[in-house]
């Protein structure tokens, strides 16, 4: 399977569906790439939840099992992914990250389609935005409340492939 390109214009995925969320607010300047599972059995019902105000939740991309990619707010500006979190002496990284979800139960695999996804737009955030610096599971940033991404998410793969 050959791997898609991606190309970000003034901070939005090109070829890909916007749908807004209402959760976001401010400017940011990403040096991370947080990735998460939705915990959703479905692709709507994730994207459902991140448009609802009352959730208080967003991220900047929803990438389906079946390779579909929505983006629901800007690259350039603050989603609602994170809650509390903290690495390297560096906290509340919903100012310094960008926030992909992957349609994932939390107990699944990600398929071939959706990795491959993942990686091109992680590579085209690089080419983008040259400040960020490390790819990061949402446990990673807040190991007591969160375990995802999930045993099975290849993430070596991924940091190899988009970093070198």
């Amino acid at each position: 399977m050959m791997m898609k390109k991606f190309k970000i214009l003034d901070n939005k995925l090109k070829g890909v569906t916007f749908r807004p969320s209402p959760n976001q607010s401010g400017d940011i300047f990403p040096e991370y790439i947080i990735i998460h599972d939705t915990g959703s059995r479905t692709e709507e019902g994730a994207i459902s939840w991140m448009l609802e105000r009352q959730s208080r939740v967003s991220a900047h991309l929803h990438i389906a099992r079946n390779g579909n990619i929505v983006q629901l707010v800007e690259f350039n500006k603050r989603a609602y992914h994170a809650g509390v979190s903290n690495y390297a002496g560096r906290s509340d990284f919903n100012w310094w990250s960008i926030g992909i979800e992957l349609q994932n139960t939390g107990v699944e695999d990600y398929p071939e389609v959706q990795v491959e996804r993942l990686i091109g737009v992680c590579r085209a955030l690089l080419k983008a935005y040259p400040t960020i610096r490390m790819i990061l599971g949402h446990r990673d940033i807040s190991p007591d409340r969160k375990v995802d991404p999930n045993d099975f998410f290849p993430m070596e793969r991924i940091r190899k492939e988009v970093f070198g």
